[in-house]
């Protein structure tokens, strides 16, 4: 809420029906701070936010949820969860997402994508797991709705 003197602070009980105050002359950056703020206590996601389905991953706080709620991912799941998920529909094979998540100087095998993708589903829930669809035989792909092939 905001005051166009501090005498009106006193006119309302604001504290029963306000989450933020601020005083006349507010910087603008300490008002896009409390906006920010009030949209991360709300579970909304910041300007930049990526969505498909029920996800939506905030690439500036490194934060994802689904449906709402929060999930537990480590550095590497949501960097690939993000790389499948700015790139709906397409299929990458385990070499592209080794090389495109894990960089070039990567020594590991491909097996590690099969092993963070179960981890991912296991994070989305059953509900959910179907974000991440595996192609038989070439690799994985993020998709928005579950079992609708893209037409």
């Amino acid at each position: 809420m905001l005051f166009r003197s501090r005498s009106a602070l006193d006119a309302f009980p604001w504290a029963d029906v306000a989450d933020e105050v601020l005083a006349p002359g507010a910087p603008a950056a300490e008002v896009f701070l409390r906006l920010a703020m009030l949209r991360r206590r709300a579970g909304r996601p910041t300007p930049g936010a990526i969505r498909l389905g029920p996800l939506v991953l905030d690439p500036i706080s490194y934060r994802a949820t689904v449906d709402g709620a929060a999930l537990d991912l480590t550095f590497k799941e949501f960097a690939l969860l993000r790389f499948l998920v700015d790139r709906p529909w397409r299929v990458f094979t385990r070499p592209e997402l080794l090389r495109e998540v894990w960089g070039f100087d990567f020594y590991g095998g491909t097996r590690t994508v099969d092993v963070h993708v179960r981890r991912l589903r296991a994070k989305l829930g059953p509900s959910h797991e179907w974000l991440v669809e595996t192609v038989r035989g070439v690799g994985y792909r993020a998709v928005d709705v579950p079992g609708r092939a893209e037409s």
